[in-house]
């Protein structure tokens, strides 16, 4: 197969995910926690399940992202069994903020996740 004819079905089997809203089903809290290791700070944002009621505000962390609906700073959930935990890596020239709708699916799928702002 070309190389361009692979291009243009990948591209068009992507289509359909690409057009999905950065949203979950149910809520996600999310809180930045500044980590020190002596030598430098960097923070890191922290997504997770709050509480039931918990009320969502949309948050554009930095254009040209999309908003996503988190709620900042609620109180963790609780009363459920330990979850998991993931790290994300945004890569090059990106924010911890960068995967966030990754993170909302995450979470709306039992993750606790965590995405670090580096170099």
């Amino acid at each position: 197969m070309k190389p361009i004819s692979l291009l243009i079905t990948v591209a068009l089997c992507a289509l359909p995910l690409a057009a999905q809203t950065a949203s979950a089903e149910g809520p996600v809290g999310a809180i930045t926690i500044e980590m020190d290791n002596n030598s430098r700070k960097f923070p890191v944002e922290l997504w997770y399940e709050p509480v039931s009621g918990t009320k969502m505000e949309e948050v554009s962390f930095r254009a040209p992202l999309r908003a996503i609906k988190v709620a900042r700073g609620a109180e963790p959930r609780r009363d459920v069994a330990r979850r998991p935990l993931i790290a994300i890596s945004h890569g090059n020239w990106g924010t911890r903020y960068s995967q966030g709708w990754l993170a909302l699916k995450l979470v709306d799928a039992g993750y606790v996740v965590v995405s670090v702002s580096h170099p």
